[in-house]
C-alpha cells in the first residue's frame, strides 16, 4: 500500500517597523526529499510598485559547476498595482533546467477575483492579494 506523500511548511513573515520591507523565512519538508529552505524580501517602493527577491537552498540539487548554474536559486520580481488590476513579473534560476520567467495578472471587479496566475513555486505569492 502506497502512503500519501507529506509536504511540511514552516515559515515566518515579518513587516519590519520602520521600514517599507517585509521579509519572509520558510522551511520545507517534503516526503523522500532532502529539507530545504528559501528567504524573501518585498520592498514596498510606493503603493504603486513593490520590488521582491529571494533564495532557495533546494537549487543546490540543480549545479552542474558552469556558468549557466551561477544564479541558481536566486528570484527576482516587481509588482505593479493600479486600481482593480495588478501585474506580477517574476524571474527564477533553478540552475542547469534553464531560467524561468513568469508574469501574472489580476483583475478585481465586482467585488470578486478574476485572475490568471504563472505558476510559480517558490518565492512569490503572486495573483491577486488583499482586501476584496
Amino acid at each position: 500500500m502506497k502512503t500519501l506523500p507529506l509536504t511540511v511548511r514552516v515559515g515566518v513573515t515579518n513587516q519590519l517597523e520602520h521600514l517599507p520591507l517585509k521579509l519572509s523565512v520558510t522551511g520545507h519538508y517534503e516526503t523522500n526529499e532532502e529539507i530545504f529552505g528559501t528567504a524573501a524580501g518585498e520592498f514596498t517602493v510606493s503603493p504603486i510598485l513593490k520590488l521582491r527577491a529571494g533564495y532557495t537552498t533546494s537549487a543546490s540539487d540543480f549545479r552542474v559547476e558552469g556558468n549557466e548554474d551561477s544564479l541558481a536559486g536566486i528570484s527576482a520580481g516587481l509588482g505593479i498595482s493600479l486600481q482593480r488590476f495588478t501585474i506580477d513579473y517574476a524571474f527564477h534560476s533553478p540552475g542547469r533546467i534553464g531560467d524561468r520567467s513568469i508574469v501574472s495578472g489580476c483583475l478585481r471587479q465586482f467585488n470578486k477575483r478574476v485572475e490568471s496566475r504563472g505558476w510559480h513555486d517558490l518565492l512569490f505569492k503572486v495573483g491577486c492579494q488583499g482586501e476584496y
